[in-house]
């Protein structure tokens, strides 16, 4: 079966308009607007330049959680795309490095 991803990465359709209509509701969307004291240790991890998510909004809820309190590690592998584990995983050195980062945060966090 073929799927159709003719609206894949679109947040207007998700969201009800572009961010120049409702953004309120972008802004709701963020999870950057969601952080508070208390909220859970925090690993992220993004390639750069991502065409999805940029990086600078990954390092503004890295940011925001720090200034929470809250224990966040932000790492970014340089010339990574978005999705870089999910694509040939067993040959993408960020996605090995990044599932031995993801083991060695867990392990912290214990």
């Amino acid at each position: 079966m073929k799927k159709d991803m003719t609206n894949a990465g679109r947040l207007d359709t998700l969201l009800g308009g572009h961010l120049q209509e409702v953004p309120e509701i972008y802004e709701l969307a963020s999870p950057a607007a969601h952080v508070r004291a208390g909220c859970p240790p925090t690993l992220l991890i993004q390639g750069e330049p991502d065409v999805i998510t940029p990086a600078e909004a990954t390092r503004e809820l890295h940011r925001r959680l720090v200034e929470c309190g809250v224990p966040a590690v932000d790492i970014q592998y340089p010339l990574t795309n978005h999705a870089f584990d999910l694509l040939l995983p067993q040959v993408s050195p960020a996605a090995g490095a990044s599932l031995y980062e993801l083991e060695r945060f867990l392990a912290l966090m214990v």
